[in-house]
């Protein structure tokens, strides 16, 4: 038609009279009373759908489109450093894919060698991310205080944490607000005995009434709290429980929560069919308690590229000073990309650092794709599809849009809203 084509990045509902339409890569949705798959669109459509990405050019390689928009974004600099200063942790989750790793810690050379290697790399006139990780990071609160005390004064930092919430408490505490720590992400695997048993803390006297108690201390504080709930068969419904307790006990706090299915051979996977209905009514749920973090209550606020692995601006150092590009490699030398000594010296050697332009082909064809840059691929390394989080959030809120719409079904022909 005019030497255009349907976008390959159109995610199509249809509902009684009307096809609704999303476009990943535009961030544009669209609403029209035929079927453009099916029927012609009209020439008074034709433009604005030019215009929201809905259509393209016939020869356009849509794929070169979303590599060259990930390539054009300032890559001299590192501004993200996720550090892990030890890999030792306190729980035994079953399902982590550190639980073989050796256990090691910094030492005072390499805390001043990581300092070097940011001084010497990252970019002065931007914001610096630092992101805590483990293992545990909270059995080494000192270093972290040391490293982050040997960059205060040179760069506007913005800390985050990555932790159980164990040790997260007290005086810990303080040092975290000291540190300038603003983000705390808290895996949580259920309520009570089901949290306990899947967690497997050294410590037995540990209990789940503690990490809530963990969660309001820190609450206290201006750091926002994220809980990742980690989730499969075996404790889904206690997942929907948590859900209902957190909200109760902490609505209109500073605390927000998000699904993540587990992978590996250990987790009672759902099926490649039931997954989409699983997340979907756990995402339901969080977002009816208006708990979904602010970045995911939107379409707008959903992130291209998602994932580290894909950009040159973030890098893993572990407590040894390897270099990854992923932090699933941690611990695996062999995987690393450099070191804090000689630095980077290939960032693509990871598996799990997979550019564009070789990506699974069946992710290049998906709609989704620009959203998600294919998924997790160590998920994908393990045998598992890396389908997840994201494509199941888009589609909730496009349907949320579409439900919005029929309840009034405005009478205007096209209705066209960027990320709303």
């Amino acid at each position: 038609m005019n030497g255009l084509k349907l976008s390959q990045f159109n995610y199509f509902v249809s509902r009684k009279n009307r096809t609704y339409v999303y476009n990943t890569l535009f961030d544009s949705f669209g609403c029209l009373e035929y079927d453009p798959r099916i029927v012609e669109c009209t020439e008074e459509d034709l433009g604005i759908m030019v215009e929201n990405g809905f259509y393209v050019k016939e020869n356009c390689d849509e794929i070169s489109l979303l590599r060259n928009d990930h390539n054009s974004n300032d890559k001299r600099k590192i501004n993200s450093f996720v550090i892990t200063p030890t890999t030792t942790c306190n729980a035994r989750c079953f399902y982590c894919y550190e639980k073989d790793a050796q256990s090691y810690s910094v030492d005072s050379e390499i805390k001043r060698s990581i300092v070097s290697f940011i001084l010497q790399n990252a970019d002065r006139g931007k914001k610096l991310v630092l992101r805590w990780f483990g293992g545990e990071p909270l059995l080494c609160i000192d270093d972290i205080n040391d490293i982050f005390s040997s960059l205060k004064d040179d760069f506007h930092i913005e800390s985050k944490i990555v932790t159980n919430a164990s040790l997260l408490h007290g005086e810990v505490i303080h040092k975290l607000v000291a540190c300038n720590v603003r983000f705390v992400q808290i895996s949580v695997d259920g309520c009570d005995d089901v949290y306990l048993k899947r967690k497997n803390y050294l410590d037995s006297q540990f209990r789940f009434s503690d990490l809530i108690e963990n969660i309001r201390e820190c609450l206290e504080t201006e750091m926002h709290i994220s809980l990742r709930l980690n989730f499969d068969k075996d404790n889904y419904d206690n997942i929907v429980e948590l859900i209902d307790l957190v909200s109760s006990m902490f609505a209109g706090k500073n605390i927000s929560m998000y699904p993540a299915q587990l992978f590996g051979s250990n987790c009672n996977c759902f099926s490649d069919e039931k997954i989409g209905s699983a997340y979907f009514s756990l995402i339901r749920k969080i977002d009816e308690r208006n708990m979904l973090p602010v970045k995911y209550r939107s379409i707008k606020g959903l992130h291209i590229i998602p994932c580290m692995a894909y950009s040159d601006n973030s890098i893993v150092i572990d407590a040894k000073g390897y270099l990854y590009h992923c932090e699933h490699d941690v611990g695996n030398s062999e995987l690393s990309v450099g070191n804090i000594y000689t630095g980077i010296s290939d960032k693509r050697c990871s598996p799990n650092a997979i550019p564009l332009n070789s990506l699974f082909e069946g992710c290049k064809t998906c709609a989704f794709f620009p959203k998600c840059a294919g998924g997790c691929d160590a998920t994908r390394r393990d045998g598992f599809l890396p389908c997840g989080f994201m494509k199941y959030l888009i589609e909730y809120h496009v349907n949320k849009l579409v439900d919005q719409d029929q309840k009034t079904l405005n009478k205007r022909h096209l209705i066209i809203r960027h990320g709303d």
